[in-house]
């Protein structure tokens, strides 16, 4: 595997030079041309999407209608791989070597196959060849690998089209990469860190390159870059409560407003739960930022402004309470009612083993779902409740879920015979 020494822009006009010279001209202009090639020829690094939800469904559509758009991948000579593989070892922080990857021989000389845009189209694909689609494995059963992919292409191999780009530069097939994943629905704060990490990468060898000609490259507007930029500045711990779903992108936006004007972790962090708990909508978050900032500037003080720490940490709790009360009890209770009329039917003996709605695609992965909550909770609720209701609710817990999974065993017993 190739390193670069002294290109991280600290060591000199040397390091910078070779940086540069290894990123490769940005407005080098692409040239595609159509092309078959075999699922396993394809090697596939990391890319901007992180997450793949919907494969199965993916398959399945592309089983049916066809491969209505090509998946773009870059051809390289090893040389070029191998310059393209260092870019990529200092843009997403890997190891990869052209050793590690499939090569091709084509003119008695190997060409590397790299993915550029279309993963998931590349996952769907994959799996068809694999295991097949969904209506071939409720139709046939299990089959042969690949037997699911040749019905629906009627092909004699493993063959997807695709479109081709030849010996690119590192840094125009890395633009491409990020302009032809726009397309696709990469959840933005994927997104987002891709846009840091190569803009960050790109301005230590060019420091003239602007913000507005990278977002022209990647085909976005200057303030969508922007705002990515700002948005992985965040700390790891606000960031989070983006990537892990509690908070919209835009809502991690609206708190780098407040980063930028100098709110540490912890002030963000009030303000993250903030809108975790009230459900704040983006605009309507945004107008309470706005607000707050206003205020800030005219040195006015506010409930919603500076507060000491005991102040905030009650303010923080009151809203937890109140989305509890408003948001959660609803809920929790609609369940309990929800048993309760399961339990009086068996008890009125309307519905038995043969119809019970514990069946193995029903309520009964809930309800042992929600055992398994209650037993991850029971350890909080120790010195909240007397030791002997502490200890009966989880003898109580444990008996259930062992009758529940019996029960599930005995349902999927039955499903087996009926089908």
């Amino acid at each position: 595997m190739q390193r670069l020494n002294d290109t991280n822009g600290h060591n000199g006009r040397n390091g910078i030079e070779a940086l540069a010279k290894l990123l490769g001209d940005g407005d080098h202009t692409h040239r595609y041309r159509g092309a078959f090639l075999p699922l396993p020829a394809i090697n596939v690094l990391p890319q901007p999407r992180k997450t793949f939800l919907d494969i199965d469904e993916l398959s399945l559509d592309i089983a049916v209608h066809g491969q209505i758009e090509p998946i773009i991948v870059a051809e390289f000579r090893r040389e070029a791989c191998a310059r393209y593989l260092t870019v990529v070892n200092r843009l997403w922080h890997t190891a990869f070597g052209v050793g590690e990857l499939h090569a091709t021989m084509r003119r008695r000389r190997k060409r590397y196959y790299l993915l550029i845009a279309g993963e998931r189209r590349y996952r769907a694909l994959s799996l068809l060849w694999r295991e097949g689609c969904k209506e071939c494995r409720e139709r046939y059963g299990k089959e042969p690998q690949g037997v699911c992919f040749k019905r629906h292409f009627k092909r004699k191999n493993d063959l997807v089209e695709v479109r081709l780009c030849t010996n690119a530069p590192p840094l125009p097939t890395l633009f491409l990469q990020l302009s032809e994943n726009t397309h696709m629905q990469v959840p933005p704060h994927e997104e987002a860190r891709a846009y840091a990490l190569l803009f960050r990468l790109v301005r230590q060898a060019n420091k003239k390159f602007t913000m507005a000609q990278f977002a022209r490259r990647v085909g976005r507007s200057p303030d969508t870059v922007r705002n990515a930029l700002r948005f992985s500045e965040l700390p790891v711990t606000i960031r989070g409560y983006v990537e892990n779903g509690a908070v919209p992108y835009g809502i991690g936006i609206e708190l780098t407003r407040l980063h930028h004007v100098g709110l540490k972790a912890r002030e963000l962090d009030w303000w993250a739960v903030r809108a975790l708990t009230d459900r704040k909508k983006v605009p309507e978050f945004h107008d309470l930022v706005t607000k707050y900032l206003a205020e800030r500037g005219s040195n006015q003080m506010d409930l919603l402004g500076v507060m000491d720490r005991e102040r905030r940490e009650l303010q923080r709790r009151l809203h937890i309470r109140k989305t509890v009360q408003a948001h959660m009890v609803r809920g929790i209770w609609g369940w309990t009612d929800y048993f309760k009329k399961v339990l009086r039917l068996f008890e009125e003996g309307k519905i038995g083993k043969a119809d019970s709605p514990f069946s193995v695609r029903s309520p009964i992965r809930i309800f042992l779902s929600l055992i398994e909550l209650m037993e991850r909770l029971l350890p909080h609720f120790r010195g909240l409740i007397s030791r002997a209701r502490h200890g009966h609710a989880g003898e109580v817990l444990a008996r259930t879920r062992r009758l529940a999974k019996r029960a599930a065993h005995h349902a999927r017993e039955d499903h087996s015979l009926h089908h």
